[in-house]
């Protein structure tokens, strides 16, 4: 199907799907901290980049185990006409 865009806060798009993947971090105990602009937002189809966020997570969950202090940093920032994430 075509993307379905739409206006998503970036601050609160991140804490919900950091909510939703909170019991794999804690498997390794994770620490993770969403560093956005809470007035940041954009144009997207929020369940394509919910699955992207999903997968990077649990990547990095991955990539973690076995670490002392595993640290997770979710950010995004408005550089010109486009948001990082």
């Amino acid at each position: 199907p075509p993307p379905k865009p739409s206006q998503l806060n970036v601050s609160q798009f991140f804490e919900q799907v950091v909510t939703l993947m909170q019991a794999e971090m804690a498997k390794i105990s994770a620490i993770c901290t969403v560093e956005v602009a809470d007035s940041l937002t954009v144009m997207a189809d929020a369940a394509l980049v919910e699955q992207v966020l999903i997968n990077l997570l649990t990547n990095s969950v991955q990539a973690l185990e076995g670490q002392a202090t595993p640290h997770i940093r979710l950010t995004a920032k408005r550089v010109g006409n486009e948001v990082w994430m």
